[in-house]
């Protein structure tokens, strides 16, 4: 396995691949509002035989804050530790004197707990938002 920084502007196949992670019941990213959103965002992915595993998509909101997007582990992969591997990979490379942000759907009780387990405290709560 490994991670890497992804090009999606580059290559349609994964942004299709990456798509079809962001599609479920919790939320719907559709592939032209996922183009729209990398053309100011950076994408980290964990792969094995060029098979995206987990992702994250971020982008820089100002000198001091990374704000996390997005991020999804293929179903296939669901509790082998992708995600953790692939957010203590992106924490190691981008926490120099950085702020994360990030929003949660309150259903999502799983990402809460995960975002929890990395340090992650509840600010606020954006009613109707989701």
């Amino acid at each position: 396995m490994k991670v890497r920084e992804l090009d999606l502007s580059q290559d349609e196949f994964q942004l299709v691949a990456i798509c079809e992670l962001l599609n479920g019941p919790q939320f719907d990213w559709p592939a032209e509002k996922l183009r729209s959103e990398i053309q100011f965002s950076e994408v980290l992915v964990l792969e094995d035989q060029k098979q995206i595993k987990a992702f994250v998509l971020f982008r820089r909101v100002c000198e001091n804050v990374l704000e996390i997007l997005a991020l999804a582990t293929n179903p296939a992969f669901k509790r082998e530790g992708c995600m953790s591997y692939l957010l203590s990979h992106f924490f190691n490379a981008y926490s120099q004197d950085v702020e994360f942000w990030l929003e949660v759907h309150d259903g999502n009780t799983a990402a809460q707990s995960l975002y929890e387990k990395w340090g992650f405290e509840k600010k606020g709560l954006r009613p109707q938002y989701y």
